[in-house]
């Protein structure tokens, strides 16, 4: 079963969220219905890049690594690296 790792944008202030799911399109939906706690504050939200992986602890291990950047540059630099899709 496929998994998402993903990194939202705040279309308000241009901050990135990142996580993992299986269902990307009602994720999406709860972030901008307010449904999680720290991206309530900045909606509405747009999906900026993801990544499927074949399993739950690949995305894991993704979005570990991606919590763990605090650069913006850093941020691009490993999407590139691993190969998200990013959206237009």
């Amino acid at each position: 079963m496929p998994y998402y790792v993903y990194i939202i944008e705040s279309e308000e202030d241009h901050r990135y969220y990142y996580g993992q799911t299986k269902d990307l399109e009602k994720r999406l939906t709860e972030h901008n219905l307010g449904k999680s706690a720290y991206t309530r504050k900045y909606t509405p939200w747009k999906l900026y890049a993801c990544k499927i992986t074949t399993s739950r602890s690949e995305a894991m291990k993704y979005e570990r690594m991606l919590k763990n950047i605090h650069s913006r540059e850093k941020v691009l630099k490993f999407i590139r690296l691993h190969d998200f899709e990013i959206s237009e």
